[in-house]
């Protein structure tokens, strides 16, 4: 009884509100094995996006804009046209294509956005953000809030949302 006295206590301080102690009292009274047992909805288990890769129109130029506009790191040379930007923490990479190979010999950008998430997004604070390290750039705010856009150097538009959002 010892973990249902906890959520009711942590509940009463102040600690948890109903709905964190509803979902206590749920994980609490399924048992583990019948969880266990569940049928997976998502047999590959995609949780985040982990690469795009681009045809760029110039690398270096490309390379610049998305260490500014998102903190991203060189990471390897795949080859001379094809390099990889990583972004802090685990949130995944770009795979930068400065040559025709792979997606578009014309260079065409056919991509019509990617997006990414980030931590603590607000959209007012992301923009102000954005405009800071490139006061150049047009940012293009969602009306309902949930995201930011830019245009890459090469024409491609980035979406920049919370983390969280699924989409829904």
């Amino acid at each position: 009884m010892k973990p249902f006295d906890d959520l009711l206590d942590a509940y009463d301080t102040g600690r948890l509100n109903r709905r964190q102690l509803l979902q206590g009292l749920v994980a609490l009274a399924v048992p583990a094995t019948a969880a266990a047992q569940a049928p997976v909805a998502d047999p590959v288990r995609a949780r985040t996006i982990n690469h795009v890769h681009i045809v760029v129109n110039d690398l270096e130029q490309s390379k610049a804009f998305y260490g500014k506009l998102l903190g991203a790191k060189f990471q390897h040379e795949f080859s001379k046209d094809i390099h990889s930007m990583v972004f802090p923490g685990e949130g995944g990479w770009l795979s930068l294509d400065g040559g025709t190979s792979q997606v578009d010999k014309d260079k065409k950008n056919r991509l019509g956005h990617f997006a990414i998430g980030i931590e603590r997004f607000n959209a007012g604070e992301t923009k102000a953000a954005i405009n800071k390290v490139l006061p150049d750039l047009k940012v293009e705010g969602a009306a309902d809030g949930r995201s930011v856009f830019v245009f890459d150097p090469n024409g491609i538009r980035v979406q920049l949302m919370a983390k969280e959002d699924k989409g829904a």
